[in-house]
């Protein structure tokens, strides 16, 4: 028998879906569990959220950070779960299906993978991971794929990309049951490669667990996340764990490392069973390097060396860290067969990655960028990469978001204070923290750089100031929140865009010509 479910997230995708299985036929998949009533169920699902259960569906009880699944157990029943996964000792379901196991995140992977017929075993998927770069080495081997007519999927912390339709993303990497879901649908829209950015709790938490993977490549690894890791040897562990699925997959290429990178180098020491291609700007033994660099307002030039050749390659991005984002993406793309030549073509046409040093120009005699750096490596490279371009003045805004890694707070204040000549600190997404408390901590970096900084809680009036503030020949830089069209503050999620405020500041200064004439 086959029923018609409605299901948001389906829907979501624009596909419903029409489809049961036994639950029998599921079970080869998990690779321990105690079953607990009967396998002759039919299922029409899978999930680990409560609040998406249809009759049918199996529910997951996953433990959570803030909340464990296991306390909405009752709550799945009600709404018609016809089998719930558990791996709590204490089952009060009476006669409804129980699968006890070990591990229901593992259980949810696989699971979800075995519901959606594994699409990513007729994918080629690369899975890049690090604390910087992924969003930008993502989009420039999408862009280099589909260039060489290579139907490609995307899924980051921008956007989800399912053949021509893009879905604005939750997060970087969804939980595993959503992702297989826009995997099957890369498969049945004729997709060919995915590029997956997967981030550390993603790894941590088996959301990628039954992905196969072709590829995979690690950008670096710098303070982030250690609220949650606690420590950044647990941090680094969590990004090996790619490497461990990539040397599981049947038919993997190669791991991409960055030889600049400290814990680059100790994965190339550590990886024994797979394949490794290098990259590194300062790197000598590198199988991709770069040389000649010049660096423009508008585009950066160099010398891409690889392949027992060199290649004059111009692409239309700012900075020497976007140089070294294009070698992991030339690295990746040489390992799926294409060319160097090729590869240079493909990176003259580039568009502007979202929220990525990305330019506002209204005709206004100063620069204005949007950036997402939101850790102090970050937000130093994008400053120094301002910083070589001799402005006349570099303007600083940004903040720290609230129920993160507080650690890095007093390190991004000095490194605003040693590299901006004037800084706006203000509210990035203080979530459910006092503002004060986090632009205090920012602060206390500040005064031990000695920087100069004033404070405005309200972020578009900061926007607005440093904006007011520019004269000809000077270089804003809006960082923190990039391509994110929110503010989170108080448990309230509040549409916000750090590019429209901009523009908007600049239009209200009379530059709305869309010409860029920079005094730089």
């Amino acid at each position: 028998m086959i029923a018609k479910l409605r299901d948001g997230n389906n829907e979501r995708y624009g596909k419903t879906t029409e489809m049961r299985k036994p639950l029998s036929s599921l079970l080869a998949e998990l690779s321990d569990f105690e079953l607990i009533g009967s396998d002759a169920v039919s299922v029409t699902g899978v999930t680990c959220d409560s609040r998406q259960v249809v009759p049918g569906k199996i529910f997951v009880a996953v433990p959570g950070v803030c909340e464990d699944g296991h306390q909405y157990v009752g709550e799945a029943l009600d709404r018609g779960s016809s089998v719930i996964v558990s791996q709590s000792g204490d089952i009060p379901f009476g006669r409804r299906t129980v699968l006890q196991v070990s591990n229901t995140r593992q259980a949810l992977s696989q699971l979800a993978a075995a519901w959606y017929d594994h699409p990513s075993r007729s994918l080629g998927i690369t899975g890049i991971t690090g604390t910087n770069g992924k969003t930008s080495v993502s989009f420039l081997l999408r862009h280099i794929l589909r260039q060489r007519g290579v139907q490609c999927g995307l899924i980051g912390t921008v956007r989800y990309e399912v053949g021509d339709r893009h879905i604005p993303a939750a997060r970087t990497t969804p939980d595993a049951v959503e992702l297989q879901k826009l995997l099957r649908r890369m498969v049945d829209k004729g997709c060919e490669k995915v590029v997956i950015e997967v981030s550390s709790h993603a790894l941590q938490q088996d959301r990628v667990a039954d992905v196969v993977f072709e590829l995979a490549a690690f950008t670096n690894l710098t303070q982030d996340h250690l609220d949650y890791h606690g420590d950044m040897d647990n941090y680094y562990q969590a990004k090996r764990r790619l490497f461990a699925l990539l040397s599981l997959s049947p038919g993997h290429k190669a791991a991409i490392l960055n030889m600049d990178d400290k814990y680059g180098r100790r994965l190339h020491a550590e990886i024994a069973d797979v394949p490794a291609v290098t990259y590194g700007m300062r790197s000598t033994t590198a199988d991709f390097s770069a040389s000649n660099i010049e660096g423009r307002p508008e585009e950066t030039r160099f010398d891409l060396l690889g392949c027992g050749m060199s290649q004059r390659v111009r692409v239309p991005l700012v900075g020497a860290h976007n140089v070294q984002n294009c070698l992991a993406a030339v690295s990746l793309a040489t390992e799926v067969g294409c060319s160097l030549p090729c590869i240079a073509e493909a990176l003259e046409t580039v568009p502007p990655i979202p929220g990525r040093l990305e330019p506002v120009a209204l005709g206004q005699p100063f620069a204005v960028f949007i950036d997402y750096a939101h850790t102090a490596d970050a937000l130093e490279r994008v400053l120094e990469t301002l910083k070589a371009l001799s402005p006349n003045r570099l303007l600083l805004l940004f903040g720290c978001g609230g129920r993160r890694d507080a650690g890095k707070r007093s390190e991004m204040g000095k490194v605003a204070a040693r590299l901006s000549d004037l800084a706006w600190i203000t509210n990035d997404n203080p979530r459910y923290e006092e503002p004060e408390q986090i632009v205090e901590q920012i602060a206390l970096g500040m005064r031990i750089g000695e920087g100069l900084w004033e404070v405005e809680y309200d972020r578009r009036r900061a926007i607005d100031k440093v904006i007011t503030e520019a004269s000809p020949g000077d270089i804003v830089l809006i960082a923190g929140k990039g391509h994110e069209a929110y503010q989170e503050m108080n448990g309230s999620v509040i549409p916000f865009e750090d590019r429209l405020y901009a523009e908007e500041s600049l239009r209200n200064l009379g530059y709305d010509s869309g010409e860029i004439r920079l005094a730089l």
